[in-house]
């Protein structure tokens, strides 16, 4: 009776052990050489393949820009960039900016893995940088084309896609400015737009009573008409913020409303303009403000036309 309890009591152990032993999971990262950038389980974003000269014909900016800070942010890192000289593009942007996503990321009909995190780029140092626009009803961003990294002091760091650009030439690399510059006017669209449009801007085709409705309708708790005159600009990167006086209060306090950078707006020009918001800005200092928004790149009235626009704006919100 002992020895068969024993052997009872034996299994019993043997099974609890197995149950607990550690179980081997199979390494979800894959290396087939030392070059590869470990992708573990994510999927990896997709990216159109382009040679260089693809890369410069497509591009809305081409410019030599100095590195000037990063921050973080949701999205990732942001690197910051005075323009220095000016290929294409829209010349009143003096600055330029773009986020490296953490990746991994594949290049389209390629083996090609990388994080664009791996860029170095270094304070205070030029960098070619080939960029593709892109505008929104609300928003102004640049992406960095090929994650092409070129700092002007040092050819030899050269890459495209994270390897060597001859991989990536159709023709002779550039191996000084003198030639980089050549290739560069070579093969530039100077009839690039100034900018594209991401697919899914709900505001960004309506205009007119069809954008005043879309505000009183879906909006109206978070738009309101504002009949303002312009002051003077808060800030400007990727968009920018005018302090606007408030035509219908005799209030001394300015309204920020932000605006895509391309609007040429001047001080003292006056406007009914469809806001929404507010939106809160916080600083890398902790400090919080708050801004409204153009509602739509086509939100801005002549003067004369508020009353109406008021009118219309009640009709559409009680349909």
């Amino acid at each position: 009776m002992k020895k068969r309890l024993s052997l009872i009591l034996l299994l019993i152990i043997t099974i609890l052990l197995t149950a607990c032993a550690p179980t081997e999971v199979p390494d979800g990262t894959t290396t087939e050489n030392s070059d590869e950038i470990p992708t573990s389980n994510r999927l990896p974003i997709t990216f159109y393949y382009g040679a260089f000269e693809e890369m410069l014909h497509d591009a809305t900016d081409v410019v030599i820009g100095t590195c000037n800070g990063t921050r973080e942010t949701n999205q990732g890192e942001v690197v910051q960039f005075l323009v220095k000289k000016r290929f294409l593009g829209d010349e009143r942007n003096k600055t330029v900016s773009f986020s490296l996503s953490e990746g991994p990321c594949q290049v389209e009909g390629t083996d090609i893995v990388y994080s664009p995190q791996d860029l170095n780029f270094e304070y205070n140092n030029d960098y070619l940088l080939v960029l593709r626009r892109y505008v929104s009803a609300f928003s102004d961003s640049y992406v960095l084309m090929g994650d092409i990294y070129l700092p002007l002091y040092d050819f030899s760091a050269f890459t495209l896609y994270h390897g060597k650009p001859e991989n990536h030439v159709n023709g002779k690399v550039p191996n000084n400015e003198e030639e980089l510059y050549q290739f560069i006017q070579d093969h530039i669209n100077p009839e690039s737009p100034k900018y594209l449009t991401r697919e899914g801007s709900e505001h960004e085709g309506l205009r007119g009573d069809e954008l005043l409705r879309d505000a009183a309708k879906k909006q109206r708790s978070l738009s309101r008409i504002e009949l303002v005159e312009f002051v003077t600009v808060a800030t400007g990167s990727k968009y920018q913020i005018y302090l606007c006086r408030d035509l219908n209060s005799d209030s001394e306090e300015l309204i920020p409303i932000r605006f895509p950078l391309e609007y040429p707006l001047a001080e003292s020009d006056q406007y009914a303009a469809i806001v929404s918001g507010p939106i809160k800005l916080y600083s890398s200092h902790g400090s919080e403000s708050e801004y409204w928004k153009l509602y739509g790149r086509y939100a801005l009235w002549p003067v004369e036309a508020y009353t109406e626009l008021e009118a219309k704006w009640q009709t559409f919100a009680s349909e």
